[in-house]
């Protein structure tokens, strides 16, 4: 991917077209506008960026990985794509899953299984760690969403379980009885739990007390998913699902049908190539890609 850095426009967020009573915001038109993809360690490169998320300010959080703590940060750039701030943790070694709630980021790491609560201030101090279950087989540690209410709800892929903690990583309860398998990733509307598995890839919707709602968008039927990692929801509760393996994003209605696709292979502005974290910043419509194996990002808009 070319690198470039080209300040995003103001955006109007407009409405394209009406289905049913649910109104899709222009997705069929996006273009990138941002394109950051420089390889390395130095402060503001990348090196396996996964999960991102967005503060209150719109800053991108992008959790950056791969097996090795000297590697394994939380990198910071504006929306335009601006390189602002990065940390480290000596015990944080694959950085993977990230959630934002107030001022505290909570970060997830495969090897370890930890979810980590850091303060956003100065030198983002670590406030605690809570080791989670690993299960009987070593496999991902993976997404985390906060709840208004600071509650964390957790995709532990290791035990095929979304477990809830409070916001000092205490352990609640397990959102089913039942597994869930392979649970990769998570989000939260006010009264609705969205969990993306990406072994048979499909989403559960559940209520917030567990009882299962809908499943959605599974192989076989006609928009079917073939190697989701993350995913996104927007206002209408629409779901932007990363591919990791058909390089590209698409994006679903609530009740699973295909809006669009966005990006195809490359490693070009516009193109993708094994993407990982998706976002949505709330002021501007954005959206936002992270890579693995070309390490980068592209933001994303309606133009």
């Amino acid at each position: 991917m070319a690198e470039q850095s080209v300040p995003s426009p103001q955006i109007e967020h407009k409405v394209a077209e009406k289905k049913g009573t649910v109104i899709l915001p222009v997705y069929q038109n996006m273009k990138s506008v941002v394109a950051v993809a420089k390889r390395g360690f130095n402060p503001g490169e990348l090196f396996f960026p996964q999960a991102i998320a967005f503060d209150s300010e719109n800053r991108i959080f992008v959790a950056e990985g791969f097996l090795h703590a000297k590697h394994s940060r939380i990198s910071i750039f504006s929306d335009k794509g601006e390189f602002l701030d990065s940390f480290k943790h000596p015990d944080l070694i694959d950085a993977c899953g990230i959630a934002i709630h107030e001022d505290n980021l909570y970060v997830t790491q495969n090897s370890g299984y930890a979810i980590f609560h850091f303060k956003i201030a100065k030198d983002f101090p670590l406030i605690s760690k809570h080791d989670t279950e690993r299960g009987s087989t070593d496999t991902f540690s993976c997404g985390i969403a906060a709840s208004t209410n600071g509650d964390l709800y957790f995709a532990n892929y290791c035990i095929s379980k979304v477990e809830i903690f409070n916001s000092s990583l205490k352990h609640l309860r397990y959102l089913t009885k039942d597994p869930i398998k392979r649970p990769m990733d998570i989000k939260l509307t006010a009264n609705e739990v969205y969990v993306l598995c990406n072994l048979n890839p499909r989403v559960h919707v559940f209520s917030h007390t567990g009882e299962k709602i809908r499943s959605l968008i599974s192989l076989g039927d006609e928009m079917q998913m073939l190697g989701p990692f993350w995913f996104c929801l927007d206002a209408a509760e629409n779901i932007i699902v990363s591919e990791f393996f058909e390089h590209n994003v698409k994006v679903f209605t609530k009740e699973g049908v295909l809006i669009t696709v966005i990006g195809k292979k490359g490693d070009e502005a516009g193109m993708l190539f094994k993407p990982c974290g998706v976002a949505l910043t709330k002021e501007l419509g954005l959206v936002v890609v992270s890579h693995s194996d070309n390490c980068g990002f592209q933001i994303f808009s309606s133009v």
